[in-house]
């Protein structure tokens, strides 16, 4: 069977870190964290002194427990080290890394940031692991890359979306430069790719940052970038412990809360009052029913504006029904469940009844689409219908009708004669704006074809 889509697209990717993945030392086939010894380093894993990696996941080992700075201390005694784990949410780094970035201290002398979590050894000292806001005082030291190591960075992610059959894309981390380098292959027309970009808010950008280079961002449009709104971490991510639950994980911790009330409140506002959209990564059940309630208040007060909830990977009844009927839309990664089904029931107990509400959303007619968190999970059509008909046979309730309709850009006209060609849902050939950008080499031909335009 033969299947076309019209704008295909991944709803929720980061479109530099996908291109940039490939020059990050690969972590992710690490059954034991002593392996990183059995690791080779070439040039493109530095940058300056620094080595990255990326891929880690302390539940593929046993133990199942977090690395120590230690290991990496034997192996890479001379530069500073900084593995992200698999999803994103934590950094393992060395010792020489923890002085660099003055965090080296026992916990009387360096508490957790607001948001973060050091996690600490047996004498007390940092054990090498980060998890999210405590991230950013290693995040901030590291280098950043040059304008045009940015732009191939973009080529090449453009590359892997093409080449995974998606023409459209809903980018959520954007940066002044990377902006600019986007926008001079557009205008150049170097990019044929449809993109619709977030600005995100991290340590070295602050809120008002982001939202005046949004802001000047959308008087610069091109025709194949549009400038959408501003994003904001609100919790964690499972993995890693940090998605806020509603009940404890085993370790004892409910997970975490990046940001305050007044603080999302703010973002909240001022975005909508610049007619921008707010994307909020909600991964935890907690999460979502608290930027719920402190959005629902805005708009009762008046305030007017649309909200992106991001993963909405555990989202309660309760919750869903205080969303019905308002200006929302929900972006969920089927994919994940492909990664966390292995230890999904030790991390929620009976939460995991409230596990990817796709159908629930159908049933109160909350909007949504898919997508795959990109580099986090491959992007993949495949990787989405597989996830769906396995969560569907471990009990989640199924989702009803096309799954296709979820799968492709909301405004059809945009990138007319733009569509992508799949068979047995991998793609063979891929049309933009009446060009092909991208066939396979030997297309699977099937003379029976679905054509969905949605």
């Amino acid at each position: 069977m033969k299947l076309i889509l019209k704008n295909a697209y991944d709803s929720h990717v980061h479109w530099m870190a996908t291109g940039e993945s490939e020059t990050r030392l690969s972590l992710k086939d690490l059954s034991s964290p002593y392996e990183v010894q059995q690791l080779r380093l070439k040039s493109h894993h530095f940058r300056g002194e620094w080595i990255r990696g990326f891929g880690w996941d302390q539940t593929k080992w046993t133990p199942s427990q977090f690395p120590h700075r230690m290991i990496l201390d034997t192996v890479f005694p001379e530069n500073p080290v900084a593995f992200i784990r698999s999803d994103g949410h934590a950094l393992w780094v060395n010792s020489q890394a923890l002085h660099v970035a003055g965090l080296m201290k026992s916990a009387d002398r360096l508490p957790d940031p607001a948001g973060g979590l050091i996690v600490r050894d047996a004498q007390g000292l940092p054990s090498g692991v980060l998890v999210d806001n405590a991230m950013d005082a290693i995040n901030g030291i590291i280098p950043p890359p040059s304008p045009s190591l940015i732009k191939s960075y973009l080529l090449a992610g453009a590359a892997t979306f093409q080449r995974a059959g998606f023409t459209h894309i809903r980018d959520m981390t954007c940066s002044k430069v990377q902006w600019e380098q986007a926008l001079s292959l557009d205008l150049s027309k170097n990019l044929n790719l449809a993109v619709d970009q977030y600005f995100d808010i991290s340590a070295n950008s602050g809120f008002a940052q982001v939202l005046d280079l949004a802001r000047r961002a959308q008087a610069e449009q091109s025709p194949h970038l549009r400038v959408q709104g501003i994003k904001c971490y609100f919790d964690g991510a499972l993995g890693s412990e940090g998605a806020l639950l509603s009940r404890c994980y085993h370790s004892g911790s409910c997970g975490l809360q990046l940001m305050s009330r007044p603080e999302l409140e703010e973002v909240l506002c001022k975005t909508w009052e610049a007619s921008l959209n707010v994307a909020v990564h909600v991964i935890g059940d907690e999460a979502a029913h608290r930027v719920a309630e402190i959005a629902t208040a805005l708009w009762d007060q008046g305030h007017k504006g649309q909200l992106h909830l991001e993963h909405t990977e555990v989202m309660r009844q309760d919750t869903i029904l205080l969303l019905k009927g308002r200006n929302v839309i929900c972006h969920l990664q089927p994919c994940h469940w492909l990664t966390d089904r292995r230890w999904i029931d030790e991390r929620l107990g009976p939460l995991k009844q409230h596990l990817f509400p796709w159908r629930s959303l159908q049933d109160n007619q909350i909007s949504f689409d898919f997508g795959s968190d990109c580099p986090i999970e491959p992007t993949s059509l495949a990787n989405t219908f597989d996830a769906l008909t396995d969560t569907a046979r471990s009990g989640i309730p199924p989702l009803l009708g096309d799954v296709t309709q979820y799968l492709v850009h909301p405004d059809a006209s945009w990138t007319p004669n733009t569509y992508s060609e799949f068979s047995q849902n991998r793609p063979v050939r891929v049309t933009f704006e009446g060009q092909i950008i991208w066939q396979a080499v030997d297309p699977l031909k099937n003379s029976q074809v679905t054509a969905h335009w949605d």
